[in-house]
């Protein structure tokens, strides 16, 4: 492998459908229109910022603290309630809508206490007959043996695709969850409760669950969309940073390549938002589901314009991988960061993106406590080996067409787009930028 000088930023970091079974009954629907739009839910929130807005379904009596945004894609319609303290709400949906009364709440072993618990017996209050399965939602238990474990509940219990599966955790327990209710029965109901910022902006939209094989990261998968998402806000509160902090990475990977203004939100915002002002973080998950929603209608497989949700992600998945050892070294949103990086840097050099820009991005990624480099030996590698399993790994990428690879780039913000590359040189150059020894 040739080597390249490092660019001057990488020094340490201190970072160490129609669905069966469901019958929507929304007494609250009026405002649903067509197309997925977003509108803040607080008229003081700088309603200028956003030009685009989704209608909101206002609770009775003029209380807007909920708020629901509706998705309505191809081949697909629901509704995303954000909100704080939703088991209730959760419980009556249900039983509204489903034609079946069972449900399986697919938990995070860590959220049985604090939720997990609580929303199974608001369930049987309402007289739903609820069944109950953890799991932990470590990365490394993204495989299709847990998908299984799950199977076999569905399969011993008797459960029919009119019933109701609900997952409540992370991107981890989501991608499970939703791979199994795509697989029972060719579909069964889903709904979604994510519990990190993560999650809440990435599982919300676009209906992909996928677990990993071997050393692949979501080769058995699915389109699979819920039937309802419920982003409980109160599962934030004690989200460690870190957590917090990995979902940021891809808050600013949709501000990238979408929106210059919501860019510019984050970047004058940014000490609300990490202090977790709620009305600040309500809107930048408001704002992302919407970004995310553009670039997926009518390209629910990735043909086209979805595939800029993947900037950053195709360095990013490789260098997850390629740390990975016994301990998860990297979050999900850590890895995209440092393939943003990677990206940004290459943009920079081959494809003359503005240097202020990179210097700009890099700030608001560190400001977040998300790597922008990293030193080889932090994790016990030597950075010669590993830069070679990193390009290993990125020729693995699910998106190559014709044998080269699909990289997302930018010329600049809301100004993403693909391009195939066969050039290991421009591949090798990304990655030494963001791996030291």
């Amino acid at each position: 492998m040739k080597t390249h000088a490092l660019s001057p930023a990488c020094t340490r970091c201190g970072f160490k459908q129609k669905i069966r079974g469901f019958a929507m009954r929304n007494k609250d629907s009026r405002a649903i229109t067509t197309n997925m739009q977003i509108v803040p839910l607080n008229r003081e929130l700088d309603e200028s910022v956003f030009s685009e807005a989704l209608p909101i379904i206002e609770k009775p009596h003029g209380d807007n603290t909920e708020q629901t945004l509706q998705v309505d894609l191809l081949d697909a319609k629901y509704p995303i309630y954000i909100d704080f303290d939703l088991a209730p709400k959760i419980a009556k949906f249900l039983k509204n809508n489903s034609l079946e009364d069972r449900a399986l709440i697919v938990s995070d072993k860590h959220l049985a206490a604090r939720y997990g618990y609580c929303l199974h017996s608001k369930l049987q209050q309402e007289g739903l007959k609820s069944h109950y399965h953890e799991l932990c939602g470590g990365k490394g238990n993204k495989t299709i043996f847990e998908a299984l474990k799950i199977i076999e509940v569905l399969e011993k219990n008797n459960f029919s695709r009119d019933a109701t599966l609900i997952g409540l955790g992370g991107g981890v327990v989501g991608d499970i969850a939703g791979l199994v209710a795509s697989l029972w029965y060719r579909g069964m109901n889903l709904v979604h409760i994510p519990s990190t910022l993560i999650a809440m902006i990435d599982s919300s939209v676009g209906g992909k669950c996928a677990v990993n094989f071997g050393k692949t990261i979501n080769a058995l998968g699915a389109y699979h969309h819920p039937i309802a998402n419920f982003v409980d806000l109160r599962l934030l509160q004690d989200l460690p940073d870190r957590e917090f902090n990995s979902g940021m990475a891809e808050i600013i990977k949709c501000a990238l390549i979408g929106d210059q203004k919501f860019f510019d939100y984050l970047i004058s915002h940014k000490k609300k938002i990490r202090s977790r002002d709620q009305l600040a973080v309500r809107k930048i998950i408001q704002r992302t589901i919407e970004l995310k929603e553009r670039h997926v209608a009518g390209d629910i497989r990735e043909g086209g314009k979805r595939l800029l949700l993947n900037f950053g992600h195709t360095l990013g998945h490789a260098i997850e991988m390629s740390t990975q050892g016994t301990e998860e070294n990297l979050r999900h949103g850590e890895g995209v960061s440092l393939g943003m990086v990677a990206i940004l840097n290459i943009c920079e050099r081959y494809f003359g993106l503005q240097k202020d820009l990179v210097k700009e991005v890099k700030g608001l990624l560190e400001y977040f406590h998300l790597p922008i480099c990293f030193e080889s030996k932090e994790y016990g590698f030597c950075r010669g080996p590993l830069l070679n399993t990193c390009m290993k790994m990125v020729l693995r990428d699910k998106k190559r067409k014709d044998g080269e690879l699909r990289l997302i780039l930018l010329e600049q913000i809301g100004g993403a787009y693909v391009k195939s590359c066969s050039d290991s040189d421009i591949l090798e150059y990304g990655f030494e930028s963001v791996i030291s020894a």
